[in-house]
């Protein structure tokens, strides 16, 4: 590994554990200066390591375009600190892009990382539950920067909170199985992640389980079908009967938030999900509204402006995925995604994306922080095909 290698594989992996983590002590707990930064010298990086006009430029540049003109030409208040977010985002997203497919990581590499990272999250989220439990006090130098209320195991680690946790440690985790899966020359079986991989997977299933979220239940449902293949389905469809039998009879908030909220949503009736559980309409509404707008309207192709979803409210019927953007931004961020994140479309990734991310480009750190990881595991998979054709 040369020089020029060397730092651009740490370039790219800093980016990969900025975005994927926040640490309050430096970052603070609302817009991360380190992040802000971080994010504004990342096309420098772009200059000098990977000048390429890649797919991810390409669509991230028409993404832009046409965010500035739905802003202007629609709408009397315009925010440009907003588009100026936007724009870091992207650009970041566009720079990470191009390092992985100059080849910034190997598979190895990865797999090392994800799992490393893997334990770092465990780690913190275990001390912080005994800090929480036997001192009952604020420690902001673990990111404990908050007591917890009745629920003394529900804390943060290396996020802003468990939620978004859940979803970062779903995200590295499939990256760790699938890394996995391609060196090993085939899938990870229950075997193999009770076996070889007993210690991290058991920590995994315990924080994920304690730290109290409904989002972490579920994230643990969504990964549960990485094994749903023919291979598996002796071990995995008995696991799936006997969860669907007990599953609501389990004593475990966390869990019945998570059923509730998945049978609300079946009825695909936003009132009914809000009912069910508000913390978990405000990501899971917005979608199911999404297809009770107005389309012959305009606004509904071009936006309704900047702040419009935020100021009807979050859990109310005019808050959707696509009211302050409009359809047509939002389809030019799924080609983004799609063409540069997540590929095949039918994968778990896509799963993830749509059930824990709400489907949506929000200008927050860990949903970009995931995408980046889903752009390491499509290349690595689509460079093992190109290897055994």
């Amino acid at each position: 590994m040369n020089k020029h290698h060397k730092a651009l594989c740490a370039v790219a992996t800093f980016y990969l554990i900025l975005m994927n983590q926040q640490y309050v002590l430096a970052e603070g707990d609302q817009v991360s200066n380190v992040k802000v930064v971080a994010m504004c010298i990342a096309p420098v990086f772009g200059f000098f390591f990977v000048p390429y006009f890649s797919k991810a430029v390409g669509w991230g540049i028409v993404y832009l375009i046409w965010l500035f003109m739905s802003m202007y030409l629609r709408f009397d208040t315009p925010r440009l600190e907003t588009l100026g977010y936007n724009a870091m985002f992207i650009g970041v997203f566009m720079v990470f892009y191009n390092m992985v497919q100059a080849g910034a990581f190997t598979k190895e590499f990865f797999q090392k990382l994800m799992r490393y990272f893997l334990w770092a999250y465990i780690i913190c989220l275990i001390v912080q539950q005994i800090v929480s439990i036997s001192l009952r006090t604020e420690m902001p130098w673990i990111n404990l920067y908050y007591l917890p209320g009745e629920n003394i195991t529900k804390v943060p680690s290396l996020s802003l909170e468990p939620s978004h946790s859940a979803r970062i440690m779903a995200a590295i985790f499939y990256g760790f199985l699938k890394t996995s899966e391609l060196i090993k020359g085939e899938p990870v079986t229950l075997k193999d992640l009770f076996g070889e991989y007993r210690k991290l997977a058991v920590a995994f299933l315990y924080v994920m389980i304690s730290m109290y979220s409904g989002t972490a239940i579920f994230m643990l449902v969504l990964l549960s079908f990485y094994f749903f293949q023919r291979r598996q389905l002796f071990y995995v469809i008995p696991l799936f009967i006997t969860a669907f039998l007990f599953l609501p009879d389990v004593d475990y908030d966390p869990v019945q938030r998570a059923v509730v909220t998945s049978e609300a949503t079946l009825t695909g009736d936003s009132e009914e999900v809000i009912s069910a559980d508000g913390s978990a309409a405000a990501r899971v509404a917005p979608v199911l509204n999404a297809f009770k707008m107005d389309f012959s309207d305009i606004k509904t192709w071009l936006g309704h402006g900047t702040d419009a979803a935020r100021n009807a409210g979050h859990l109310t019927q005019e808050n959707t995925i696509w009211t302050d953007r409009g359809i047509i931004c939002y389809l030019i961020g799924l080609l983004l995604v799609f063409s540069c994140a997540i590929k095949p479309f039918l994968s778990l990734a896509t799963l993830i994306f749509v059930c824990g991310l709400g489907g949506s480009l929000i200008n927050v750190y860990y949903v970009w922080g995931m995408l980046m990881t889903f752009t390491c595991i499509t290349y690595f998979v689509q460079s093992s095909e190109q290897e055994t054709l």
